[in-house]
């Protein structure tokens, strides 16, 4: 809701913001054949620009998916132990029965972390496709090293190239990817300031540190109900001294 919001009071893409596509060339309806492509330096370069792009993008992807991966995992982790911990909390103290359907109640919660944390991590495949990205921007560069060195270079044979790479990794970049590069690369995109500069660095910082955000929450949670509210329930549920009174009867 937040991000369709501020989609509204600015736009998330310019002209020039866009990953390189290569668009085909018209068919002359005069001759009936396509006019000569263009084969001049400029617009070799122009292309080399876009490529240059698109390959740190799938590096910054690549390296993305691989840190998301890591921390889902340890997300999953410790939450597996903080599960096991709340399950075995009251054998281990003299809790009120009201304290310990409280206690079952996150440990429920902690399940549910752990359960959608697992689907999230096997559903996602982000091992694969930050394969994927890594060998698609070594491609693109090893395609970058051939046609960079002197003399005339083949506008179409580079255009084959490239679109031969790029449908041979299917998987594309997320747009945090290539907002990755805009922030990189200020001097390229010199009217990325302001809100839009903060809007895509607030959205590039939590998708590194999302995980990391949901563990810190967890632990802290559970730490100050632990501290706050189960230790100290001990108190209440310890049996308090009896009074007895015997009387005899003559």
């Amino acid at each position: 809701m937040i991000r369709n919001f501020l989609t509204g009071l600015w736009p998330l893409r310019r002209k020039d913001d866009e990953p390189a596509r290569v668009v085909a060339t018209p068919i002359s309806a005069a001759s009936g054949t396509a006019p000569a492509p263009n084969t001049s330096e400029a617009a070799i370069d122009r292309l080399k620009a876009k490529m240059r792009k698109t390959a740190q993008a799938r590096f910054f992807g690549a390296k993305r998916l691989q840190i998301r991966d890591q921390k889902i995992t340890r997300l999953t982790a410790l939450s597996s132990a903080y599960l096991i911990g709340l399950t075995a909390l009251p054998y281990f103290l003299e809790i009120p029965p009201i304290v310990e359907n409280h206690v079952n109640l996150v440990t429920l919660i902690v399940a549910v972390i752990v359960l959608v944390s697992s689907l999230l991590q096997y559903s996602r495949l982000d091992v694969v496709s930050a394969e994927q990205h890594h060998r698609c921007g070594l491609e693109i560069n090893e395609v970058l090293r051939e046609f960079g060195g002197p003399g005339p270079h083949d506008y179409k044979n580079l255009v084959v190239k490239y679109n031969e790479i790029l449908q041979k990794y299917s998987v594309n970049h997320d747009d945090v990817d290539f907002w990755s590069v805009t922030l990189d690369r200020p001097d390229e995109y010199p009217w990325l300031k302001g809100a839009q500069w903060l809007y895509r660095r607030v959205v590039v910082s939590f998708n590194h540190f999302g995980p990391d955000i949901v563990l810190a929450i967890t632990t802290f949670v559970l730490l100050l109900f632990v501290v706050s509210y189960v230790l100290p329930s001990q108190n209440e549920a310890q049996p308090h001294g009896i009074s007895v009174t015997v009387s005899t009867v003559p």
